[in-house]
């Protein structure tokens, strides 16, 4: 290139503004990040800070809200089928400019019942996540006992109603109790 160091800087700008493709990258709901731009050549591996591509964009490392976690796959691209992660994400070639959320996955949580000699419930769920709607417990049965209520997690006392509120988290234990009127009968 020759001519004046205007002219030179002005073309140098009008090329990188042909061949540039802008890649915004954003937080989904339920996670915390800057938004970035990052620039790369049409057609091209790369993602960078600068529109002169001499800085390569370093992972964002986007943070989840409590209640969920940020896999290694997070970044969702508009056009696949699956996210992806930003090392995958700054290997892909752009045609077009185009906005990538980083999205977050809801912790699965896991309830463990224990109604030993009794029978669980069939409808009672063996996990949960921050998104899950309320929980009811349902009661066991047992053959000639009487279900007292369940004890574990956040329960002082043997309790008959026990409630998973919605944006409940961590890991759930519960203990049925029962009781007879035969003497006779023990539990195990």
């Amino acid at each position: 290139l020759s001519g004046s160091a205007e002219q030179v800087a002005a073309t140098r700008d009008a090329e990188l503004s042909l061949w540039n493709i802008t890649v915004e990258l954003e937080a989904a709901e339920h996670v915390t990040m800057a938004p970035r731009i990052a620039y790369a050549k049409y057609r091209q591996a790369g993602l960078y800070e600068d529109a002169a591509r001499e800085h390569a964009l370093e992972d964002p490392r986007p943070t989840a809200d409590e209640g969920y976690v940020m896999d290694d796959d997070c970044w969702y691209v508009p056009g696949l089928e699956q996210r992806v992660s930003f090392s995958d994400l700054q290997k892909m070639a752009f045609s077009q400019s185009v906005r990538c959320q980083a999205v977050a996955t809801p912790i699965v949580y896991f309830i463990t019942y224990h109604t030993k000699p009794g029978q669980n419930h069939p409808d009672n769920p063996s996990s949960y996540t921050v998104e899950s709607d309320e929980i009811t417990l349902k009661n066991p049965a047992l053959e000639k006992y009487e279900f007292t209520g369940w004890i574990g997690t956040g329960l002082t006392e043997p309790t008959m109603e026990v409630k998973i509120s919605r944006g409940s988290m961590g890991d759930r234990s519960y203990q049925a109790t029962w009781k007879t009127d035969d003497p006779s009968e023990k539990i195990a």
